[in-house]
């Protein structure tokens, strides 16, 4: 799909919208399309949404340079600050950012513009409600995520980051439902979807779900549509909270054999956890795997 964003006429733009829809984002694809009549305005802010939802550190810069453009060409492209906002959120929230606060505040401000064109775009308030989970404001987090949702109910993202909201709330049951509606509203879904699955599942004990999602995760990885080492990492946390730490450690081993940098404090990073009792339950886990 990759070649099709640059070329930049009405017959194309249906095209990929098409394949979208069947494809990727579901019927929100549709929804994107209409937030900007300029061409190749779209044709950047596509780019720059796909490479956001690939939740990489080089992707996140790439898809920021991106949508700075599409919104220099259309500065009533609402979904380009959207997902503008988006990245400095994710930098912030995933310690790519040298200023977490600043990012946040960028984006922040990037959400109040996109807010001030269109009050009822259900993508601002999901933006909003990721926002405040980072900060730690759970119950605005929630908030915003169920206004995105009662705005368009068939919003796949929004499901999504109220599910990770849920997740972080320590209302594990309700994240896995809210994500499990998430998957069926989008034929492919981003990879992090996998990961607050994964995750939630773990607190629930689910541990079979969680490994076939985390084995998914690691599958999404090998096809670089996410970090090659989150699925090893979450599969290595599962086995040493079920006591299996031989395989534990031997998965954390490839883990950090891809990505030597790994730490428990890098992980403790972007981890707005309501209750600190859940952070240390994986702390815990992920130490008895052997990350240090």
């Amino acid at each position: 799909m990759g070649e099709l964003f640059e070329l930049q006429d009405e017959i194309t733009k249906k095209i990929v919208v098409s394949l979208q829809v069947k494809l990727t984002h579901g019927e929100q694809a549709r929804a994107y399309a209409k937030s900007t009549e300029n061409l190749e305005a779209w044709s950047y802010g596509v780019r720059g949404n796909y490479l956001l939802d690939r939740f990489c550190k080089e992707d996140n810069v790439k898809a920021r340079e991106l949508l700075e453009t599409a919104i220099k060409l259309d500065p009533n492209y609402v979904l380009a600050y959207v997902w503008l906002g988006a990245t400095h959120a994710q930098a912030a929230s995933y310690g790519w950012s040298e200023n977490p606060l600043d990012s946040f505040e960028r984006a922040h401000g990037l959400a109040q513009k996109a807010l001030s064109l269109d009050d009822k775009s259900a993508s601002v308030h999901t933006l909003l409600g990721m926002i405040y989970l980072f900060l730690n404001q759970h119950d605005k987090a929630i908030s915003e995520g169920k206004v995105s949702i009662s705005l368009d109910p068939n919003f796949s993202i929004a499901h999504a980051i109220l599910a990770q909201t849920m997740f972080f709330s320590g209302a594990f049951e309700e994240a896995i439902q809210l994500m499990q509606k998430a998957m069926r509203l989008s034929p492919y879904y981003p990879a992090f979807y996998l990961v607050f699955l994964g995750r939630s599942c773990v607190f629930m004990k689910r541990y079979e779900e969680a490994i076939t999602a985390f084995n998914q995760l690691h599958d999404r990885g090998q096809r670089g549509e996410c970090a090659a080492d989150l699925g090893l990492t979450h599969l290595a946390r599962v086995y040493a909270e079920f006591g299996e730490e031989n395989e534990a450690r031997a998965l954390m081993a490839a883990a950090l054999k891809i990505n030597p940098t790994l730490s428990l404090e890098s992980f403790k990073q972007g981890q707005p956890f309501r209750n600190p009792a859940h952070m240390q339950r994986e702390v815990d886990a992920l130490a008895k795997a052997g990350l240090k």
